[in-house]
């Protein structure tokens, strides 16, 4: 509305898109993960093994990822991790004393998370990298079209100067030449018709010539 400076507005637009963006994908990992970390205890409200939610938090951290990118892929991890760690082991053991077994279990979902994570990041930026490439190349194809019109016009104009250069070094009678430079002139400039008119002497009135 009213935006002085269109590349400012495009900017603020940009950045607010993407605010919202990142709102979305960080919200949608949590989501999933609180999710998943429900199955489990509707299976088996008793549980007490941290290796059996693992399972299920494992396709969470990969959509999370996948969907996300790099940071939601680490907060799914971080999220999972504490769920199984903490939340499911209560009211058994703590996390300290948990078994070797599950604390492998854990170290093992912690590197899975983060493997997902890295590789669905530079995924992600690679499709950014794509998308931009392909949106300069698209420019840059636009302004070359540009570019090629404004010569091809600029090319037609100075064939028009030549041609009415040569039609007056001719001899051509005046009234003929003025007729046959409205006609080009109207062709050349694209446009539905054309008047050449004459200022009197006076100052104060035009007389139509062509």
């Amino acid at each position: 509305n009213g935006c002085v400076r269109p590349r400012l507005c495009a900017l603020s637009t940009i950045t607010a898109s993407r605010q919202l963006s990142a709102r979305i994908r960080y919200g949608t990992a949590v989501l999933v993960t609180a999710v998943a970390s429900l199955v489990p205890i509707f299976i088996h409200p008793d549980l007490d093994d941290v290796r059996l939610p693992l399972v299920a938090l494992i396709p969470a951290i990969a959509v999370s990822a996948w969907l996300g990118g790099f940071g939601p892929g680490i907060l799914s991890t971080a999220l999972a991790l504490t769920v199984a760690g903490v939340v499911w082991a209560m009211p058994g053991p703590a996390l300290h004393e948990l078994s070797t077994h599950d604390l492998l279990a854990l170290a093992l979902v912690g590197s899975i998370g983060v493997l997902l994570s890295v590789l669905n990041g530079q995924l992600h930026r690679t499709l950014r990298e794509a998308r931009a490439s392909a949106a300069r190349a698209e420019q840059a194809a636009a302004e070359r079209m540009e570019a090629e019109r404004a010569l091809q016009a600029r090319v037609r104009q100075q064939a028009v100067v030549a041609e009415l250069s040569q039609r007056a070094l001719a001899g051509t009678p005046t009234s003929e030449l003025m007729n046959e430079a409205v006609m080009v002139l109207r062709d050349t400039l694209r446009v539905d018709c054309g008047t050449l008119l004459e200022l009197l002497p006076d100052g104060r009135e035009l007389v139509v010539r062509a």
